[in-house]
């Protein structure tokens, strides 16, 4: 009696056995299929700890090359824009085929507040951005399209008393027959078209 048990549990186990390998083949497949493994979330909130649920974009820039990143919003490489909008609850979330760490950049719209957190990894899930300090980053977008020769005013204001310590010509598309010249709107009292930046023979991208 005790020989016939011991080769019922030997087949028991053997049968389990069986069964599990479909099982394990079948996670392996599904994991090989994934070609953008790596998932990125973190929830970006002020100062005061509350989530920033509107106007926030979220822009994606490797590290060592300080270039925007190729990023994804899935997991078998569907091409996802970026920088991009984040969701409704604050988060910025991407899939990426990188296994180094990238740099985070996050803005909101009309309220000059900008932070970067550099070295991000999957394991880092939230962001703090400072609406309510006194130093602010504005950012505004200009095309050789929009300007078409022509002054571009933006609907940006420096508030009475604000000093402009920096300005940084963050250059997307190279070209080499345009020229920018940056200020305050001349039609202001004080004004001066290119206060800021004269232009001149410097072309952009250059």
């Amino acid at each position: 009696m005790k020989r016939t048990w011991t080769a019922k549990l030997i087949t028991g186990l053997l049968t389990l056995g069986l069964l599990a390998s479909p099982l394990l083949l079948a996670l392996d497949t599904a994991r090989a299929q994934g070609t953008s493994p790596n998932y990125f979330f973190l929830q970006v909130v002020d100062e005061r700890g509350e989530v920033i649920a509107s106007g926030l974009t979220c822009e994606i820039r490797t590290t060592a090359t300080d270039t925007i990143s190729t990023i994804y919003s899935d997991q078998q490489s569907t091409a996802k824009a970026n920088p991009f909008t984040a969701d409704s609850s604050g988060q910025c979330a991407w899939f990426s085929t990188a296994t180094t760490a990238v740099d985070l950049i996050v803005w909101q719209a009309g309220r000059g507040a900008k932070a970067r957190m550099n070295a991000v990894t999957v394991n880092d899930h939230k962001m703090v951005l400072d609406r309510q300090g006194i130093t602010k980053v504005l950012r505004t977008a200009w095309s050789t399209i929009t300007s078409n020769g022509g002054k571009v005013v933006t609907t940006v204001t420096i508030p009475k008393g604000g000093v402009v310590h920096d300005l940084i010509i963050d250059v997307r598309v190279a070209t080499g027959a345009a020229h920018i010249a940056i200020g305050i709107d001349g039609n202001e009292t004080g004004g001066n078209d290119r206060g800021f930046c004269s232009g001149g023979s410097q072309t952009v991208g250059s």
